[in-house]
């Protein structure tokens, strides 16, 4: 099943309205090498400071609840109130849907004339169910993943997920990913192969990466170790 990305991207510009005042629950993740630097981030609402949020390279069961005025946050690398305005900081703004209590966010740097970015996903039983895989999109490419030689198209900016997956007598999918290349056989050149485990319980989330020390695109997977009732 292919959605658009809820893990909708908010660049970097002006502040949208305040809400009502809710709780969010939020996981942060490092998915670009060395990106953000430090371990936390930064929270902020409407000007004000920052609250710290652990930055993980990994998804587990520690998530840190967020006590929040209303929809629109805004990130940083720090926790003064001037952060905001200085881009150097600033790793970008997310509008949360405003049922959703539970999120993923991931950060991807400035590159060329597109300013730094936060991303959302879905982190609820519904919008990210278990037993499955999420695969988001970040490059302009066309992908394709093979799953035990099942092909799951992969738009470019958007999230697909995959139910059900196929899997081998070892109770895992052998998994090959493809971009679109006209030059290449068939139209589509191989960039990863690996094994993906049965998620079973639990959820895998593989993010596909825009251009990277000189390959076109990069997959980054995390296994998600939290068991979804």
């Amino acid at each position: 099943m292919k959605t658009q990305i809820l893990c909708a991207t908010a660049l970097l510009s002006g502040w949208g309205g305040l809400l009502e005042a809710r709780d969010f629950q939020i996981r942060a993740l490092s998915v670009f090498q060395g990106y953000p630097s430090s371990g936390e981030v930064y929270v902020h609402e409407a000007g004000g400071s920052g609250t710290a949020v652990k930055l993980k390279r990994y998804l587990n069961h520690e998530s840190q609840l967020l006590e929040l005025k209303g929809n629109h946050v805004i990130f940083t690398t720090e926790a003064s109130a001037e952060s905001i305005g200085d881009e150097t900081k600033k790793l970008g703004e997310l509008d949360l849907p405003a049922k959703l209590a539970r999120g993923i966010v991931f950060f991807s740097p400035a590159d060329g004339d597109e300013p730094a970015a936060a991303h959302l996903v879905d982190d609820s039983a519904k919008g990210f169910p278990a037993g499955t895989f999420k695969v988001i999109n970040l490059s302009s490419l066309e992908v394709k993943i093979e799953l035990e030689q099942k092909p799951f198209p992969c738009a470019p900016q958007k999230e697909t997920l995959i139910a059900k997956a196929p899997v081998n007598d070892r109770n895992a999918s052998g998994m090959r990913a493809f971009y679109e290349d006209e030059a290449a056989p068939q139209g589509w050149k191989q960039f990863a192969a690996s094994m993906w485990p049965n998620p079973g319980k639990k959820r895998g989330l593989q993010i596909i990466l825009p251009a990277q020390g000189g390959q076109a695109v990069t997959l980054r997977g995390f296994n998600d170790v939290v068991e979804v009732k």
